[in-house]
């Protein structure tokens, strides 16, 4: 998880759980959804897994690019990574309008450099 919301009336209880798990150098991945069973067994809350549109490994050739997008199922509640720095401010632009706003596939055109690719949805 690179993102989790945690309410202040159960943060004193994340903290010491997720204290727990650091002190024996459990990776932040593995320990963010631990910590959550934790609290949803002690306190009987929910919580909301996000559907992430990603590729693995890191260093997939596709991770990042438009072409990831491409190969995403939808809905999707995030994409990670996909950074303005790497894709320009117009591409990157175009990527968080279809992921905010639509439902259909993502669609580049390939003949275009990654940064000046013009999209639509």
């Amino acid at each position: 998880a690179d993102f989790f919301y945690v309410p202040t009336f159960v943060a004193d209880e994340f903290a010491e759980a997720a204290r727990l798990l650091l002190d024996h150098n459990v990776f932040l991945e593995c320990s963010f959804p631990k910590v959550a069973d934790m609290l949803q067994q002690t306190r009987n809350i929910n919580t909301t897994r996000a559907i992430l549109c990603s590729r693995w490994p890191w260093n997939s050739p596709t991770r990042g690019t438009p072409e990831m997008l491409k190969q995403c199922n939808l809905p999707v509640d995030a994409v990670h990574p996909f950074k303005v720095r790497r894709q320009g401010h117009a591409t990157w632009s175009e990527a968080f309008r279809w992921v905010t706003t639509s439902n259909e596939q993502f669609v580049v055109d390939d003949t275009l450099p990654v940064n000046a690719t013009q999209m639509s949805y």
